[in-house]
Protein backbone atom coordinates (compact mmCIF):
# COMPACT_ATOMS: atom_id res chain seq x y z
CA UNK A 1 0.00 0.00 0.00
CA UNK A 2 1.55 3.45 -0.82
CA UNK A 3 2.56 5.97 2.15
CA UNK A 4 -0.53 7.99 0.67
CA UNK A 5 -3.52 5.24 1.04
CA UNK A 6 -1.80 4.35 4.38
CA UNK A 7 -2.10 7.98 5.77
CA UNK A 8 -5.56 7.94 4.59
CA UNK A 9 -6.27 5.22 6.13
CA UNK A 10 -4.88 6.05 9.47
CA UNK A 11 -7.05 9.34 8.71
CA UNK A 12 -4.20 11.86 8.58
CA UNK A 13 -3.47 14.03 5.90
CA UNK A 14 -1.30 12.24 2.98
CA UNK A 15 -0.87 15.94 1.69
CA UNK A 16 0.49 17.21 5.09
CA UNK A 17 4.86 16.95 5.52
CA UNK A 18 5.04 15.38 1.72
CA UNK A 19 6.88 17.74 -0.13
CA UNK A 20 6.14 16.10 -3.93
CA UNK A 21 2.57 15.44 -3.09
CA UNK A 22 -0.08 18.17 -3.89
CA UNK A 23 -4.09 18.50 -3.19
CA UNK A 24 -5.71 19.42 -6.62
CA UNK A 25 -9.01 19.00 -5.92
CA UNK A 26 -11.11 18.91 -2.29
CA UNK A 27 -14.68 18.86 -2.45
CA UNK A 28 -18.48 18.23 -0.51
CA UNK A 29 -21.47 17.33 -1.51
CA UNK A 30 -24.91 16.43 -0.64
CA UNK A 31 -25.59 13.49 -3.14
CA UNK A 32 -28.51 14.00 -5.54
CA UNK A 33 -28.36 13.17 -9.25
CA UNK A 34 -26.80 16.34 -9.96
CA UNK A 35 -23.59 15.11 -8.24
CA UNK A 36 -22.04 13.60 -10.40
CA UNK A 37 -22.05 15.94 -13.39
CA UNK A 38 -20.44 18.84 -11.05
CA UNK A 39 -17.90 16.46 -9.69
CA UNK A 40 -17.06 15.23 -13.36
CA UNK A 41 -16.69 18.88 -14.75
CA UNK A 42 -14.73 19.91 -11.21
CA UNK A 43 -12.36 16.93 -12.07
CA UNK A 44 -11.89 17.33 -15.52
CA UNK A 45 -10.97 21.38 -14.65
CA UNK A 46 -8.72 20.67 -11.98
CA UNK A 47 -6.47 18.12 -13.77
CA UNK A 48 -6.32 20.72 -16.77
CA UNK A 49 -5.08 23.18 -14.20
CA UNK A 50 -2.10 21.27 -14.10
CA UNK A 51 -1.65 20.05 -17.29
CA UNK A 52 -1.92 16.66 -16.37
CA UNK A 53 -1.59 14.23 -19.35
CA UNK A 54 -4.19 14.45 -21.95
CA UNK A 55 -4.22 10.46 -22.18
CA UNK A 56 -5.37 10.17 -18.25
CA UNK A 57 -8.11 12.62 -18.55
CA UNK A 58 -11.19 10.33 -19.56
CA UNK A 59 -9.84 7.01 -17.57
CA UNK A 60 -9.94 9.39 -14.51
CA UNK A 61 -13.10 11.42 -15.45
CA UNK A 62 -15.10 8.44 -15.69
CA UNK A 63 -13.91 6.42 -12.63
CA UNK A 64 -14.41 9.39 -10.39
CA UNK A 65 -17.86 9.42 -11.83
CA UNK A 66 -18.50 5.58 -11.57
CA UNK A 67 -17.20 6.27 -7.29
CA UNK A 68 -19.43 9.02 -7.29
CA UNK A 69 -22.41 7.88 -9.03
CA UNK A 70 -22.73 4.75 -6.44
CA UNK A 71 -22.66 7.42 -3.66
CA UNK A 72 -25.64 8.66 -4.89
CA UNK A 73 -27.43 5.75 -5.70
CA UNK A 74 -26.62 3.42 -2.98
CA UNK A 75 -26.32 6.66 -0.22
CA UNK A 76 -29.11 8.83 -1.54
CA UNK A 77 -28.55 11.87 0.34
CA UNK A 78 -25.38 11.31 2.14
CA UNK A 79 -22.61 13.43 2.61
CA UNK A 80 -20.22 12.78 -0.04
CA UNK A 81 -16.57 13.86 -0.03
CA UNK A 82 -13.97 13.91 -2.61
CA UNK A 83 -9.94 14.31 -2.55
CA UNK A 84 -7.34 14.25 -5.72
CA UNK A 85 -3.80 14.06 -4.54
CA UNK A 86 -1.02 14.40 -7.51
CA UNK A 87 1.94 12.54 -6.82
CA UNK A 88 4.93 14.49 -8.52
CA UNK A 89 7.49 11.80 -7.54
CA UNK A 90 6.20 8.37 -8.75
CA UNK A 91 3.78 9.92 -11.50
CA UNK A 92 0.28 8.62 -9.61
CA UNK A 93 -3.25 10.37 -9.00
CA UNK A 94 -5.00 9.00 -5.92
CA UNK A 95 -8.56 9.53 -5.89
CA UNK A 96 -10.96 9.19 -2.69
CA UNK A 97 -14.52 9.41 -2.35
CA UNK A 98 -15.90 9.25 1.17
CA UNK A 99 -19.74 8.77 1.80
CA UNK A 100 -21.56 8.85 5.23
CA UNK A 101 -23.91 5.76 3.45
CA UNK A 102 -24.39 2.53 5.15
CA UNK A 103 -22.83 -0.62 3.86
CA UNK A 104 -19.60 -1.19 2.13
CA UNK A 105 -18.99 -1.64 -2.05
CA UNK A 106 -17.97 -4.85 -3.52
CA UNK A 107 -15.04 -4.76 -5.75
CA UNK A 108 -15.49 -7.93 -8.17
CA UNK A 109 -13.46 -8.90 -10.05
CA UNK A 110 -13.99 -9.71 -13.72
CA UNK A 111 -13.89 -13.52 -12.68
CA UNK A 112 -16.99 -12.66 -10.68
CA UNK A 113 -19.10 -10.61 -12.95
CA UNK A 114 -22.05 -12.49 -14.49
CA UNK A 115 -22.93 -11.79 -18.08
CA UNK A 116 -26.64 -11.00 -17.28
CA UNK A 117 -26.09 -8.42 -14.58
CA UNK A 118 -27.68 -4.94 -15.57
CA UNK A 119 -24.95 -3.35 -13.14
CA UNK A 120 -21.74 -4.43 -10.97
CA UNK A 121 -19.18 -3.33 -13.59
CA UNK A 122 -18.17 0.36 -12.35
CA UNK A 123 -15.65 -0.86 -9.06
CA UNK A 124 -14.34 -3.85 -11.58
CA UNK A 125 -13.88 -1.47 -14.81
CA UNK A 126 -11.88 1.25 -12.08
CA UNK A 127 -10.06 -2.26 -11.25
CA UNK A 128 -8.83 -2.57 -14.46
CA UNK A 129 -8.05 0.71 -14.83
CA UNK A 130 -6.32 1.90 -11.86
CA UNK A 131 -3.24 0.89 -10.52
CA UNK A 132 -5.06 0.03 -7.21
CA UNK A 133 -7.85 -0.11 -5.61
CA UNK A 134 -8.77 -0.09 -2.02
CA UNK A 135 -11.66 0.46 0.61
CA UNK A 136 -12.04 1.04 4.33
CA UNK A 137 -14.19 2.39 7.09
CA UNK A 138 -13.52 5.89 8.35
CA UNK A 139 -14.87 8.46 10.47
CA UNK A 140 -17.42 9.60 7.62
CA UNK A 141 -18.51 6.04 6.61
CA UNK A 142 -16.82 4.68 3.86
CA UNK A 143 -14.23 5.12 1.96
CA UNK A 144 -12.90 4.11 -1.61
CA UNK A 145 -9.62 4.99 -2.87
CA UNK A 146 -7.91 4.15 -6.61
CA UNK A 147 -4.29 5.15 -7.71
CA UNK A 148 -3.97 5.63 -11.18
CA UNK A 149 -0.36 5.81 -13.15
CA UNK A 150 0.00 8.90 -14.85
CA UNK A 151 1.03 7.93 -18.36
CA UNK A 152 4.72 9.54 -20.00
Amino acid sequence: MSSVLADLRAGRDPCKNQEFTHLLLAATHIGNRRTPALVRRATRAALLAVAYPAAALDDIEYAVNELITNSVVHSPGSTIRLRLIEHTVGGTLTCVVCDDGPGMPVIRTDTELEPARESGYGLASIAVLAARIEQWPCRHGKAIAFQYATPV
